[in-house]
């Protein structure tokens, strides 16, 4: 449809767009001066009709035969009229539907660039917004889903994949889905800065432990949870946390504590992550 519309159309315009000039644009060039002119032509048309006739044809002006050239030439009028209107309309249909399309299918659309005049700025100017308004939308949504000081998923970027892996893995195998929640006590005793140093050491660590299909979120301010999809998780959660033991001996105020969780076959989103904080709960609540 796009494809037509620019080969037929955007020709028909730009062969009426005689006026279109560059810059400075006035009101009686480009785009409005074109419409302009056709629009004048087309409304006088009746009247130099019946001119013309009269003057060549003084003495056999009968009415019927000016009522019939009266007629003639206001159907054609009109027809002009509707034809160069549609020609005109045609950058700002194409404009209306590339913006359509992208908040339908979120991909820039592409817009012919071989115009001339005030149409090519048009539709330059909407390129160049769509644009915008994608890269616009794609830093928005990474700030919304990355955490801002250790780069990993926030909780709510978590929430969204954990439930897709819920899904995939209930048609297999849903014990192969484990979540793990690693909590570092005494963190908020830390100055700002040495707390966000830590992060980021303790989110590069779990990064490089992580095995293919796994992966890993800072679900809170002191905790992270890793989604680990395998049938042994003992064996893989005793390597990451031995990792990062190493890192919390430097310092003295943390403590690190973890508790995992199988996947059931009747849980949902909110049971699971339940069953996980109230198993870290109830470890916090013993020292």
């Amino acid at each position: 449809m796009q494809g037509e519309m620019t080969q037929g159309n955007m020709q028909d315009y730009r062969k009426v767009n005689l006026t279109a000039t560059p810059p400075p644009p006035r009101w009686s060039q480009g785009y409005v001066g074109s419409f302009f002119y056709i629009a004048l032509l087309a409304l006088y048309i009746p009247l130099l009709a019946l001119v013309v006739y009269i003057l060549f044809n003084p003495w056999q002006a009968r009415e019927s035969v000016v009522i019939l050239i009266a007629l003639v030439a206001t159907l054609i009028s009109t027809w002009l009229l509707f034809w160069s209107f549609k020609r005109f309309v045609a950058p700002l249909l194409l404009s209306a539907r590339a913006l359509q399309s992208y908040f339908e299918s979120g991909r820039v659309p592409a817009l012919p660039a071989k115009t001339s005049g005030n149409t090519r700025k048009l539709l330059s100017n909407v390129i160049s917004a769509i644009q915008e308004l994608d890269e616009s939308r794609q830093v928005l949504r990474k700030y919304s889903e990355v955490d801002y000081v250790t780069g990993l998923m926030n909780r709510r970027a978590a929430e969204y994949m954990l439930i897709k892996d819920m899904k995939a893995t209930k048609l297999s195998d849903p014990s192969s889905l484990v979540l793990v929640m690693l909590h570092f006590e005494g963190l908020e005793q830390l100055p700002s800065d040495q707390a966000e140093i830590f992060l980021k050491e303790a989110s590069q660590i779990l990064s490089t432990q992580l095995r293919g299909g796994d992966w890993v979120a800072s679900w809170s301010e002191s905790r992270f949870l890793v989604v680990l999809l395998t049938n042994k998780p003992t064996i893989v959660i005793e390597r990451i946390t031995t990792s990062l033991q190493s890192t919390v001996e430097v310092y003295p105020s943390i403590r690190l504590y973890h508790s995992y969780s199988t996947h059931q076959e009747d849980d949902n989103l909110e049971r699971f992550i339940y069953r996980l904080e109230e198993s870290i709960s109830a470890k916090l609540d013993l020292y």
